[in-house]
């Protein structure tokens, strides 16, 4: 056996499973594998967040449960042109979608104009994590960075700063940017593709219709045909969950436009010298495409009684996707025993809100490891 020189007790272990990350990929990849009685821990990090430079802003959390710590639970299904463009096999995740809604009583209506999204209510991924330990067969390893892994086609070792792992698959499930991080520092190479969504957000002034908080999205119909043009819209309130503010400030609604974004050599993420920087140019012909849209959208808006006052353009992303290259299954291209359960491995990444999906594709993910026992 391999001696694994992070844990205690003088334990020679070897696990079946390691898992990088406990958001929502590494938490969903995670519980088939868990409950099948295999020896399976998550990695995390929480030694703080990435140091990322670059000419855009991104969002991200590293701790127990990675983003979904913050997140209010909206999401919503993928069409299968959705699926299909972003590399994903349509009829395994639309099976998974099927128990998730299950699960989450997941219920997506239209009303007039309007599309209500699912929210699936009170979800936190720390608390799926902190649900595990009651199986012996699982381990939950914090604070523990990851560097990079070595497949030697029988183990994978896995690197971090406080020693290494060793286990017969490992399954990357850090978000797209740490899992490309991971990847390139594995692999030795600099540069890797990258998708984020092109945002617009309008500060509107609210004269008609009551809207919800968070609760609340709008999908253009009329260019459903047409991915590279299709736009989602999610409409939530400033300061909702501060009273004061809220009192001061609740005629305003927030109108969050994104587009969906595709792989070009414009859009990427460079490691060098251990510095990471993420580069995200849109074509010309994009940004005119949406400027029309926006301009379109705002008369929109307009009928539903928001007047939009502010616009902002590409402020901050909290979506991204790209990275690395995987087989249908979710295997690392020239890897035996490395997965990836994130959106690293999507080809394009859709306007809607993409949690639900990142959930059905890691249990995806999880129960094609599990068939290698």
């Amino acid at each position: 056996m391999v001696r694994s020189s992070i844990l205690t007790g003088g334990e020679n272990i070897i696990f079946d499973v390691l898992i990088v990350g406990s958001g929502p990929a590494g938490v969903n990849a995670a519980e088939p594998l868990v409950k099948s009685g295999l020896k399976v821990a998550i990695v995390d990090s929480q030694l703080g967040n990435l140091k990322i430079s670059g000419n855009t802003k991104v969002v991200q959390r590293l701790g127990k449960g990675g983003f979904s710590e913050v997140w209010f639970g909206i999401s919503d299904f993928f069409t299968t042109d959705e699926l299909k463009i972003s590399g994903l096999p349509v009829s395994q995740i639309k099976n998974e979608y099927k128990h998730l809604a299950k699960r989450f009583s997941l219920k997506s209506t239209k009303h007039k104009n309007l599309y209500f999204l699912p929210v699936i209510n009170n979800y936190r991924s720390s608390k799926i994590v902190d649900s595990f330990t009651k199986y012996k067969n699982f381990t939950y390893l914090p604070k523990h960075t990851v560097l990079k892994f070595r497949d030697n086609n029988k183990l994978v070792e896995l690197q971090t700063k406080k020693g290494k792992l060793y286990s017969k698959y490992l399954i990357l499930a850090a978000g797209a940017i740490n899992t490309t991080r991971i990847v390139l520092q594995s692999i030795k190479t600099s540069r890797a593709l990258y998708l984020t969504k092109p945002n617009y957000i309008l500060v509107c002034l609210n004269i008609g219709r009551k809207f919800g908080i968070n609760q609340q999205g709008y999908l253009n119909q009329d260019t459903e045909a047409n991915s590279r043009l299709r736009y989602f819209i999610q409409f939530y309130k400033p300061f909702a969950y501060k009273p004061l503010l809220f009192k001061l400030f609740g005629a305003l609604v927030i109108a969050d436009i994104r587009f969906p974004a595709f792989l070009s050599e414009s859009k990427y993420l460079q490691l060098k010298n251990k510095a990471f920087s993420v580069h995200v140019t849109n074509s010309p012909e994009e940004i005119i495409a949406q400027k029309k849209e926006v301009s379109n959208i705002k008369k929109m808006l307009f009928s539903l009684g928001l007047i939009p006052l502010i616009t902002l353009t590409n402020r901050v992303s909290s979506h991204y996707a790209g990275g690395v290259e995987t087989d249908i299954e979710g295997k690392l291209d020239d890897f035996k025993r490395v997965y990836v359960a994130d959106s690293a491995s999507w080809k394009a990444l859709p306007a809607k809100p993409i949690t639900l999906t990142i959930m059905a594709n890691a249990v995806r993910v999880g129960k094609e490891v599990l068939k290698n026992f």
